[in-house]
């Protein structure tokens, strides 16, 4: 969340609070989809890539695939 913030000699005015920044949770994950810099300056986010799927071969019994020579 963020907000203005200014300050006088005997008075601190504060804007209404609004999100830095529009994050989405991945799916399945509750929460740890974040970190902040040890600095504060930055923000590391998990971002969902809906658009490329990677695909996963599994090999079972490989042992006997490579002394087959398959």
């Amino acid at each position: 969340m963020a907000a203005t913030v200014r300050v006088d000699d005997a008075r601190v005015d504060v804007d209404a609070v609004r999100p830095l920044f529009e994050m989405r949770a991945p799916d399945g994950q509750l929460r740890n989809f974040y970190d902040v810099a040890s600095n504060g300056q930055r923000f590391m986010v998990v971002v969902p890539d809906e658009a490329v799927s990677t695909p996963l071969t599994l090999v079972n019994n490989w042992p006997t695939v490579v002394k087959n020579g398959r």
